[in-house]
């Protein structure tokens, strides 16, 4: 049985030179089975641009490696090490692993984001022998949470980049960390539960609401969106009332939802239901909401991952309009497909004109989305 969806045309609503809350109209059918071929497209094209078993920016790295992989082995292809180009970069990013247990270069640093990236590839690969690897590497992950005392230190509860280049933490360290130790211990690695304690900490100082944040930059802007860090935005500065805060932004609001459910905040929550609030008022998936197209991909990657995991289908937006995520976002990605194969986002910030990185966050986004088709395919198969 094949499953097609069809939506309504989308309305543009443009804000200045913008992209606004909409960016294009389209009425389409997205039929699971072309979703599987733009996949494999987009996998060949990893598969191209491998070099020394590893990806990205003319010499491997471990997290990059790890994305490509990640993004071939789950979902869809499920691509295992019997894959030749999956095998040479297994081999690579495990070429990294530390005494401490962390996989990283020590040239290169990034202990953190690496190493949490490395974790979600060996959990994807399904095979047994990686279980030792992936206990010391989860174990290195949450030992190098911030573990300060709250009230002196505002970052207390997250992750940055590294334990020793990159001190402070921030909430896409954090997304990062929480998805790893979450995939770990779906294959049964332990994980001291003080980890997601301390991790609601930080969460909740990086949200717009002085309901659960009690640093008062929370009061200026509460809309329940989240920041970088606390006291910092990537989406820069707002000031109301004369009062100054922060903006909020849609990739970083979107890794706060999930951290919220990995560490089993329920949906009555007054945290979650905020970012859901803030989630309903500014759904879009014509930008990144509050930085228009930098960070694009990543918003993708993100918001289908969180959606995912908070259990809902569609998504209400402030004009009572229902969207079907999942499908909206899967029309939307298979429309931005180059023709070879590649997703690359005109923006280069955070990497982002980089063809590998963006094609492995635009799959692993794909991934999610035939995760979902699937599972209603199934669904109505069974009745």
């Amino acid at each position: 049985m094949r499953i097609r969806w069809t939506w309504l045309a989308l309305i543009v609503l443009t804000l200045g030179a913008g992209l606004g809350k909409q960016a294009f109209a389209i009425a389409a059918e997205l039929d699971i089975k072309v979703l599987e071929k733009r996949i494999e497209r987009g996998t060949s094209y990893l598969k191209t641009q491998q070099a020394d078993g590893g990806w990205f920016g003319g010499y491997p790295t471990v997290g990059q490696t790890a994305l490509a992989v990640t993004a071939m082995a789950d979902g869809h292809l499920k691509l295992r090490a019997d894959d030749p180009a999956v095998n040479r970069a297994v081999r690579f990013v495990l070429s990294n692993i530390q005494s401490d247990g962390g996989i990283y270069s020590p040239k290169i640093g990034l202990g953190n984001y690496n190493t949490s990236i490395a974790i979600l590839m060996l959990v994807a690969l399904e095979n047994p022998k990686h279980r030792r690897t992936i206990d010391r590497a989860t174990q290195y992950v949450t030992g190098i949470q911030k573990k300060a005392d709250p009230s002196e230190d505002s970052g207390s509860g997250g992750w940055g980049y590294d334990p020793e280049r990159k001190k402070k933490a921030d909430m896409s360290n954090t997304n990062w960390a929480l998805e790893a130790i979450a995939a770990a211990k779906q294959v049964g690695v332990e994980v001291d539960p003080r980890v997601h304690e301390r991790a609601l900490v930080f969460l909740k100082r990086c949200q717009n609401d002085p309901e659960v944040n009690d640093l008062a930059y929370a009061a200026a802007n509460p809309d329940g969106g989240a920041i970088y860090r606390p006291d910092d935005s990537k989406a820069g500065k707002v000031i109301i009332r004369g009062r100054q805060g922060w903006r909020s932004y849609g990739s970083m609001t979107y890794a706060m939802l999930k951290g919220y459910v990995y560490a089993d905040l329920k949906k009555d929550d007054p945290a979650v239901a905020a970012t859901w609030r803030w989630i309903s008022n500014n759904y879009t998936l014509a930008e990144n909401p509050g930085m228009r197209d930098a960070g694009l991909y990543y918003y993708y990657v993100t918001f289908a991952k969180a959606l995912a995991a908070y259990g809902r289908r569609t998504v209400t937006d402030e004009f009572g309009e229902e969207h079907d995520w999942a499908v909206e976002l899967g029309q939307m990605l298979i429309e931005k497909q180059r023709k070879d194969g590649s997703w690359v986002n005109a923006n280069p910030r955070w990497y982002e004109s980089d063809s590998v990185l963006v094609t492995s966050y635009a799959l692993m986004a794909l991934n999610v989305v035939h995760e979902q088709l699937a599972a209603r395919e199934r669904k109505a198969d069974d009745k």
